[in-house]
């Protein structure tokens, strides 16, 4: 079986260390305009040992970030991303869309849909307890046929009130 290319010659450091300074002085003497040719005082023998290795590293400082104030933050160009989630109105979707654009603005990044409604999504579930109450002391509404639009909007009403006091009073870290 043929050996691989690897395992041919062992991998010898101080051969690698010494081809390494001799290609570098090669590659400033071609630099500097010279023949390409290395005086036999600075070829390095074979039999020479590798120049002392020091402890010493030059550890590069690391650049300081700076922050873009908003103004001049410029936002992305381009196609902007439809939502999966469609609400029941032209104008729902319009309102909404501007509602991302202003966080959007606001927060100097993109900010989607899902991350909106997911943190929604996580305060409400946080504030059980202070819905159950708030239940408690209104009235609770029967679902309306989704075809009855003015009964279904005071419906949706009624939810996002009972969510808005709840989140209200919801202690921070509960």
């Amino acid at each position: 079986m043929a050996r691989k290319k690897f395992e041919e010659a062992e991998y010898d450091p101080f051969e690698q260390d010494r081809l390494r300074t001799l290609s570098r002085q090669v590659a400033t003497h071609k630099d500097q305009g010279s023949s390409g040719e290395i005086s036999p005082s600075e070829k390095i023998a074979p039999n020479e040992s590798p120049p002392a290795i020091t402890n010493v590293v030059a550890i590069p400082k690391k650049p300081v970030r700076e922050y873009a104030s908003l103004e001049a933050f410029q936002i992305a160009k381009g196609p902007q991303k439809s939502r999966t989630f469609k609400c029941s109105s032209v104008a729902q979707d319009k309102e909404l869309d501007g509602f991302l654009a202003r966080l959007k603005e606001v927060t100097a990044t993109d900010v989607p849909f899902q991350v909106i409604a997911r943190a929604a999504i996580a305060a409400t579930m946080r504030a059980e307890e202070q819905i159950a109450e708030v239940i408690r002391k209104k009235p609770a509404m029967k679902r309306p046929a989704n075809v009855l639009a003015a009964e279904y909007a005071q419906f949706e009403q009624y939810w996002a009130d009972v969510v808005m006091e709840a989140l209200r009073k919801v202690r921070p870290y509960q």
